[in-house]
């Protein structure tokens, strides 16, 4: 087998891992490692069982092993899987409905929210990579931020979905909108790009040789995109920094 776009070959190199169950989701990314500056590359897989289990890419060893909260004798299923803040975090979405955040440091739970009355089927993380949105299959996206204590406003200090403050802040849910009349199985961020107004009226982007990078630039238009889609066969698009 080759890849598509080079000539190099496809080659077997080996398994990594080994879970019971089925495998859900998959996602690549790198870890922080505890009380080190250094990361890792790591393989997040995520089973129908509950597992949520990272390994090493290039010793094929378990790094951290974790279990999803489940309800009555029913395991919970891991639909899907993202690492957040530079590998600090993984964000999980569920069968439950709930969208859990683990410190991959100690493979504990930071944080867990519940503001999905049905399966979480989707994650995408912005760039900066503490703001992250979830959807599923109750036809709503939600947006979750990390933010610093004293940013919070009064009322959001006892929110029962808030997690555990620390040193590097607090994870919040900031917005949830129903935008899909079903599932919404898929979201993706776009790259930073100038909108530029149609003569039909609608938004594009232009070529990438457009793109404006700048801060004072980035009032004039500049921004990721939320991409959504799902069952009811519609996509919708909206420009992440004005999400909610």
């Amino acid at each position: 087998s080759r890849v598509e776009g080079s000539d190099a070959p496809l080659v077997y190199k080996g398994v990594i891992g080994s879970q019971k169950g089925r495998i859900l989701s998959l996602c690549y990314g790198k870890r922080r490692v505890a009380s080190s500056p250094t990361t890792e590359e790591v393989l997040a897989m995520g089973s129908n069982r509950g597992r949520i289990s990272l390994w090493s890419t290039k010793t094929g060893e378990l790094r951290v092993d974790m279990q999803a909260d489940k309800f009555g004798r029913d395991p919970t299923w891991v639909w899907c899987l993202k690492f957040v803040l530079h590998g600090q975090y993984i964000a999980v979405g569920d069968s439950l409905g709930k969208v859990t955040l683990w410190d991959l440091s100690f493979g504990t739970q930071t944080a867990v929210f519940s503001d999905h009355i049905a399966d979480v089927l989707a994650l995408a993380v912005e760039a900066n990579q503490s703001v992250f949105y979830s959807a599923g299959a109750d036809g709503s996206i939600a947006q979750f931020r990390m933010v610093q204590q004293q940013q919070l406003p009064s009322h959001h200090h006892q929110h029962q979905d808030q997690g555990e403050a620390g040193a590097r802040g607090v994870w919040v849910r900031t917005h949830t909108r129903r935008v899909h009349s079903h599932d919404v199985r898929a979201l993706a961020i776009s790259p930073k790009m100038m909108k530029e107004r149609s003569s039909s009226g609608t938004y594009g982007k232009k070529k990438p040789s457009t793109m404006m990078t700048t801060a004072k630039q980035s009032k004039r238009g500049v921004g990721e995109w939320l991409v959504a889609g799902g069952v009811d066969t519609c996509l919708s698009v909206a420009e992440a920094s004005s999400f909610g």
